[in-house]
């Protein structure tokens, strides 16, 4: 079983400012709002070919890979005193999981099997996003509760997403 790992100073500032500008703009190849989890969810190539590509060194040492490629990333927004992340274990293309903090007003922790784990911004916790079922409660209860987090998914370079799947995220 892997044990979670927090990476902290995950982005240096210029890449911190470029990543705030990028989801600021919310243009992206598809943006759309989860009525479940009550959250703002944002693709963009960008989190893909430029952030995510930047973690793979890191994610291939933490997760003992040396195959680990990008599968896809999304940015998501929690800001309703109704957001929350029932229990799942991700789907799809989502092996091995970094999620990034990217800002947040409250502390609202991960469960990841059972085990409650709080990042702050600029760090990321690295799981098996398809192993370990995650989940958070309803946000806590504060001034305008936000947490922003980017989520970076990484597979085998042998996973069938990249001979299968050519558009993870389809226009609707």
């Amino acid at each position: 079983m892997f044990t979670p790992v927090t990476i902290k100073n995950v982005f240096d500032q210029d890449d911190l400012n470029r990543l705030n500008k990028l989801v600021k703009s919310r243009n992206g190849r598809r943006a759309w709002y989860d009525d479940q989890t009550k959250r703002d969810l944002l693709h963009h190539d960008d989190l893909e070919q430029y952030f995510s590509k930047k973690l793979e060194p890191i994610a291939k040492e933490i997760f003992n890979d040396d195959t680990l490629k990008t599968s896809f990333s999304l940015y998501a927004r929690y800001d309703s005193e109704s957001s929350n992340l029932p229990e799942h274990v991700d789907r799809h293309a989502c092996v091995y999981t970094l999620d990034y903090c990217l800002s947040s007003t409250v502390d609202w922790p991960i469960t990841i099997d059972g085990v409650k784990y709080s990042i702050g911004e600029n760090e990321a916790l690295a799981f098996m996003g398809m192993d370990s079922p995650h989940s958070r409660n309803i946000i806590p209860k504060s001034s305008n509760p936000t947490l922003e987090m980017v989520f970076f998914h990484f597979v085998p370079s042998d996973h069938w997403y990249f001979n299968h799947c050519k558009d993870f995220f389809p226009d609707k």
